[in-house]
């Protein structure tokens, strides 16, 4: 006869684990994969619910934005002045002065001093004062920018001897940059 098993202790999950069948531990296993699918994807499903809500506030708030500025009133514009003065700001700014001051002092010779350089809002060019003992030294000069790829042209306004001191000649240039564009209005424009 077979001997009896007694099993005071009852049969308990943890018991019958270790003695279970390689078809338990298989379905152990696919019970925690479909748990951990099923964490998963409720992590996915909050994060993609956070970004829709974020992305939907954004656009709110874009909206919002849109419809505030069309209630705002069409004359809280600029004056007729001071649409003016930026436009002639911004034609001021655009003018490459960066790099007709490098032609200017490129063309530099060691005889000829620049007294001044004047550039006005309403002016394509400079208008430049320059001090050299002779009209050749000047000339000189003159040929040196006109040799400059950055300017366009040059022109000699006028010439004077210098009060103080009777060795100088005083000459006033115009200098022109080989980039300006004129605009629309602007001074000497063709209509």
């Amino acid at each position: 006869m077979k001997p009896m098993r007694i099993d005071f202790s009852g049969r308990s999950p943890l018991r019958t684990l270790p003695s279970g069948s390689p078809r338990d531990f298989a379905m152990l296993g696919v019970l925690l994969l479909a748990l951990l699918a099923v964490l998963a994807g409720v992590a996915t499903w909050s994060h993609l619910q956070a970004k829709t809500s974020a992305a939907r506030q954004s656009l709110a708030e874009v909206e919002d934005q849109q419809v505030r500025l069309a209630q705002v009133p069409s004359d809280a514009g600029l004056s007729a002045e001071g649409v003016a003065a930026v436009n002639l700001a911004v034609r001021h700014l655009n003018y490459p002065w960066g790099m007709v001051f490098e032609a200017l002092e490129k063309s530099l010779q060691p005889d000829v001093v620049i007294s001044s350089v004047e550039v006005g809002m309403a002016r394509q060019g400079a208008k430049i004062i320059i001090d050299a003992p002779s009209v050749e030294h000047a000339l000189n000069y003159v040929e040196g920018l006109r040799g400059q790829p950055e300017v366009g042209g040059v022109v000699l306004m006028r010439q004077e001897v210098v009060s103080t001191d009777t060795n100088l000649l005083r000459f006033t240039l115009d200098v022109q940059s080989s980039d300006v564009v004129r605009r629309e209005g602007a001074p000497g424009a063709r209509p």
